[in-house]
């Protein structure tokens, strides 16, 4: 894995733990602004980084971030590429399952949507 895309996992899980109303959230923010450019105009590197976080963190709040995030950024944006990433990666990683029970369709095409529904009941539950 790249190095950038390491040290963008770490820098936006320590975002995450970050108190909104702090002054540290506001130095570290970089790093959710890094990943939305990443979402739209590198959906594999995009999807890289979300392996690479899944694979640091299993916390709720980590994989339900991810998840209202940068993954339904990604489904959005890129659905048709994001959709077969699941599918070809959710076998290795039973976080990602976890995560996709925190996604919502929002306006997915149905047929989309029932693949990760599929991929994600077929490879994981939630706990």
């Amino acid at each position: 894995m790249h190095q950038d895309l390491t040290d963008l996992a770490n820098r936006w899980i320590l975002l995450q733990h970050t108190d909104r109303n702090s002054l540290e959230y506001d130095q570290r923010f970089e790093a959710s602004v890094e990943i939305d450019q990443l979402t739209s105009k590198a959906p594999a590197l995009a999807w890289e980084f979300i392996k690479a976080v899944l694979a640091r963190s299993d916390s709720e709040l980590i994989t339900f971030s991810l998840a209202a995030g940068p993954i339904e950024d990604l489904l959005m944006r890129h659905p048709v590429e994001t959709v077969e990433c699941i599918e070809r990666d959710i076998s290795s990683s039973p976080m990602l399952a976890k995560a996709l029970h925190g996604v919502w369709r929002n306006d997915l095409q149905a047929e989309l949507w029932e693949r990760v529904v599929v991929a994600r009941d077929s490879h994981g539950h939630v706990a």
